[in-house]
Parts: structure tokens; sequence; C-alpha cells
């Protein structure tokens, strides 16, 4: 792992280490792999019956799932919408039901022209039980609204980068127990059949016409507030949709009733905050598509 230089001021980048494989390299033998999985590598290669193997598995996870969501507790969903979402400390209680081995979370801070920033996590995690082994990503951005802060006088407070870096590892963590354990996309009637009665519902407020008031989830992202995708996060819904709320949000700020004086104007701040978070998402997934070597450039200009 090598530690990348910074202008001074600013945290140095912890870039991932990369493990060079032969090519042709039987998985087996790859040591970059946990020892646990190159075992069950093994034994699935000296199976006679591969069907039979994938049947027992599939019987396994139908059993696991409503087990796992009877271990949890009401306080460890959030419904938005018609959607559960499982929270950290749930997350947490599940990781020993599922055996799961997370390695070391690789954590790069990405620095943004316009003075935000963001931790993109990235972490190995193999569960013992289902035999599922995946590299899972999550990350916050310093810009979301769960960030802002305030003085006694009103004024704007920077976030706390260390806030912000663990706040990215938790939603890391949560996103792979999620997934690994099949709990995405849940409804309330799911939580219902396992004997969990209710979670924690969030409301959302609006204003005459418009200027929701957005809220996040239980991995830390935005949501939004209204409409045909109302409750999903912003990191779930389509391109199309993405840029119609981007152009929506736009559209309130420009009009006169968004303005001083305006019927809406009350509600600007708020809008002002959601259009933010949702330019975020847009700059994340354009990163995203960008090679490794654009974006590093990126980072030291």
């Amino acid at each position: 792992m090598s530690e990348k230089s910074a202008p001074q001021g600013t945290e140095s980048v912890i870039e991932p280490e990369v493990i060079s494989v032969p090519v042709g390299m039987p998985a087996t033998e790859n040591q970059s792999l946990p020892e646990v999985l190159r075992d069950q590598l093994i034994r699935l290669h000296r199976t006679n019956d591969p069907m039979k193997m994938f049947e027992e598995k599939a019987a396994l996870l139908t059993k696991l799932r409503p087990q796992a969501i009877n271990l949890t507790k009401p306080q460890d969903w959030i419904q938005m919408g018609t959607s559960m979402y499982l929270q950290a400390t749930g997350a947490e209680r599940l990781a020993d039901l599922y055996g799961l081995v997370c390695d070391q979370p690789q954590i790069a801070r990405e620095n943004y022209q316009d003075g935000t920033y963001g931790y993109i996590v990235q972490m190995k995690v193999f569960s013992r039980v289902t035999e599922r082994f995946g590299t899972f990503e999550g990350g916050r951005w310093s810009g979301e609204k769960f960030f802002l802060r305030t003085d006694d006088e009103d004024n704007p407070v920077p976030p706390n980068p260390i806030d912000v870096r663990k706040a990215a590892v938790t939603n890391c963590f949560v996103r792979a127990v999620s997934m690994i354990a099949g709990l995405r996309n849940l409804r309330p009637e799911d939580l219902s059949a396992a004997g969990i009665k209710s979670g924690t519902k969030v409301t959302y407020g609006k204003g005459k016409g418009g200027g929701a008031a957005q809220t996040v989830n239980a991995d830390g992202e935005v949501c939004i507030p209204f409409g045909k995708r109302k409750g999903e996060s912003i990191t779930d819904i389509p391109d199309n949709s993405l840029e119609w709320y981007v152009k929506n949000a736009q559209k309130n700020l420009d009009s006169a009733e968004f303005k001083p004086g305006g019927d809406r104007h009350k509600y600007r701040a708020k809008e002002e905050r959601f259009l933010a978070d949702l330019k975020g998402e847009v700059h994340r997934r354009v990163e995203e598509l960008k090679d490794p070597g654009d974006r590093e450039g990126a980072q030291d200009g």
C-alpha cells in the first residue's frame, strides 16, 4: 500500500494495493483470496453433483433470510416510502450469523473543485455460511445534508473529515451485509412475516406545491422526497430520473415563487440543499466513468 503526497493542508490519499495475479492461475492457488474461500473452491471442484450443491445452497438461503430478519430489532430498520432499510446496528447483529470475514478497508479521499470532498471505501467480504465473496464499495460526500452544521449565529460550519470518513466506512459495511444477506429492497410485509412488526417510519414534509424536505436512509444516502421515485435513494434511481429531478429543482429555484417575496421562498434553502445533493450524485457518476488516471489528475489539480 502506498501513500500519495498531497498539497500542504490536505489529507494524503491512501491508495489500495494492486495485487498482480499471473494469467491462468487457478483460483484455488490465488493467495490474495482468503484461505477459507480457497478451501471452499477446492471443495466445489471436487463435487460430483453440482446441481445437488446448488439445491442445498438455495434451500439454505431461503431459510436464512427470515431468520436473519428475525434476529434484528424494529429499531434496526427505517421505513422510507414502501421500502425498508437496514441500519448499521442491524448489520452488526447479522455479521456473526453469516460468519463474515472482512478485509481491511481501502479508503481513498477525492477532493473536488468546489471545495467539497468524498471518501470512497472498498472492502472484501466473505461469508463462511453462504460462501459468497465480493468486493463492496461505499462512500460519503462532505456536501451531503447529513453533514451540514451551523454555529450559534447560523453560519455554516465545515464538516469534520473524520465524521465523513467514518460514515463512509459504515456505509460500505452496511451495503456489504445487506447484499450478502439479500436484505435490500424489502417491504414492511417482509419484516412482518419474519416477526418484526415495524420499523422507524420516516415521513416527508412538503411545502405548498413543492419544497419537499429530503431525508436519508439507513445507508446515509439522500432519498427522493416526492414523485414516482419517492423514498428511493438518489444513488439507485436511473440516470434519466436523476436528470429530471435536477432540472425540476433548478426550475423551482429559478422561479419567482422561490425568490425573496415569493410564496415559497421559505423553502428555498431546502431546495438548494436538495439540488446540491443531486448534483453531487451526478458528479459521482461522471467520476465513475473516468479512467483512474483522469480522477487522479483532478485530485492533484
